[in-house]
């Protein structure tokens, strides 16, 4: 039996996004979400606030989710363990790998910084941002997507 984890409040667009994420992992036969799958799903979400900050700092959304998909696929099978012995969060039959469910526990801290009552995109769009080491990451900032960016986007709103 899966182990339900609930982290907090989280907004409909974070929902929509992770379960876009989910739906993105299944597509490409993956048994698990990256953090790859988590970008795209903030980038096919309807609402949420991610999807808008990508848009106005590079553009096109559809060329960013092909530059994702285009990236080498940095998942291995030390990312799909479990960790300490924790269960890893899981969506339906679809387990997070542990870099997408640390992005998930750390988009709660960055709206918790914001003293935000739920998390959102934007805060799921930091956590994956925050590690400048993941393919991701690196993708992003290629489009002049970073850390700093969004951060500066957010905070002028």
């Amino acid at each position: 039996m899966d182990e339900k984890i609930t982290l907090g409040p989280s907004s409909d667009g974070m929902k929509e996004a992770i379960k876009l994420g989910r739906d993105a992992a299944l597509e490409t036969g993956h048994t698990t979400i990256g953090l790859d799958d988590l970008l795209i799903g903030i980038l096919r979400s309807q609402s949420g606030a991610g999807a808008g900050l990508i848009g106005a700092l590079a553009g096109d959304l559809q060329k960013i989710e092909q530059s994702v998909r285009r990236a080498p696929d940095a998942r291995s099978s030390e990312d799909e363990v479990e960790i300490d012995g924790n269960a890893p969060i899981t969506l339906g039959s679809v387990l997070l790998t542990s870099s997408a469910e640390s992005a998930v526990k750390r988009a709660y801290e960055e709206a918790f910084t914001r003293r935000k009552s739920e998390v959102g995109t934007e805060h799921l769009l930091l956590s994956i941002l925050q590690d400048e080491s993941n393919q991701v990451t690196r993708t992003l900032a290629n489009s002049g997507i970073t850390y700093q960016s969004v951060k500066a986007a957010i905070d002028g709103q």
